[in-house]
């Protein structure tokens, strides 16, 4: 895939308008020179595991929300 862009300036700085079907997910990029051309690659998401193995354990324990209820062998008439 291919497509002419315009370049503009702004505050110092080159702007490329990626049109539709070239968009990168995401909010962030790395973008490198390799020659005369830059490449552009959305920067990774960390995985859910990565996330939840960086939390810190709760300070307080959660009430217990099962008391009362029916265990998951009664059944119900």
């Amino acid at each position: 895939m291919q497509a002419r862009v315009r370049l503009q300036r702004t505050s110092g700085i080159q702007v490329i308008e990626l049109p539709p079907g070239f968009e990168v997910p995401g909010t962030e990029a790395v973008i490198r020179r390799d020659g005369h051309r830059l490449i552009v690659e959305p920067v990774e998401r960390p995985s859910l595991r990565d996330v939840l193995a960086g939390l810190e354990p709760l300070a307080f324990e959660l009430p217990e929300r099962d008391e009362g209820l029916l265990s998951t062998d009664q059944k119900k008439c």
